[in-house]
């Protein structure tokens, strides 16, 4: 998965945020985003460092980044290039993704300071108002005043917790276990205000339909 992108020049601007959430397959031979359900085929070429993919114009060229991850260059002009990054799929997860939600939606969780926060199962603002087809966004209720959303995904029964509290980040997390005093944290991409979150603590485990 790509997050955590790298800036290519440290003395300059990075424009955006490169192309985080991308789910490279090379088992499955299959490219795709976490927002969607999606994927699309892919014919990696490894001698030649290629990508062929069934809508690119061109052929995405990678290398190797660190001892385990690859990068690509979508965009030199953004001055971020792409990093993907190998996932710990061992913490498999006995829930189904709409029972998963559905957790996060009734739980009043403990505020993560300076954020408070709820889960809800509403549109995010921006679904409301687009004519595009529907993303998984969900309206989260938080204490800043910037929209915000959140959505999961789920990877061979591992989930992963996406929350923006500004149009410019999304915050990544692994979802380790799930309990009823609430749900552990493995940090993957963060941003400001939110930085070091290992969990969230449900406290008493109110619903708030009881409210």
């Amino acid at each position: 998965m790509s997050y955590n992108n790298r800036r290519i020049d440290p003395n300059k601007n990075a424009y955006g945020l490169g192309m985080h959430g991308l789910i490279l397959d090379f088992q499955k031979l299959e490219f795709g985003h976490y927002l969607k359900d999606t994927v699309m085929a892919i014919k990696p070429n490894f001698r030649k460092h290629k990508i062929k993919t069934e809508i690119a114009k061109r052929k995405l060229r990678f290398k190797a980044f660190g001892k385990d991850s690859l990068e690509i260059d979508f965009e030199k002009k953004d001055n971020v290039i792409t990093v993907f990054r190998p996932l710990d799929l061992s913490h498999k997860l006995e829930i189904s993704e709409s029972e998963l939600a559905d957790f996060l939606v009734i739980s009043i969780f403990e505020p993560l300071k300076p954020i408070e926060f709820d889960f809800t199962n509403e549109p995010d603002y921006f679904e409301k108002i687009s004519d595009k087809p529907k993303t998984k966004k969900r309206f989260l209720n938080s204490s800043r005043d910037h929209p915000s959303y959140w959505f999961l995904k789920e990877i061979i029964e591992n989930y992963f917790l996406i929350v923006s509290l500004d149009v410019n980040s999304e915050n990544i997390y692994q979802i380790i276990s799930i309990s009823d005093i609430g749900i552990v944290l493995k940090p993957l991409q963060e941003d400001y205000p939110l930085t070091g979150i290992l969990g969230i603590k449900t406290g008493l485990l109110e619903l708030k339909t009881s409210l």
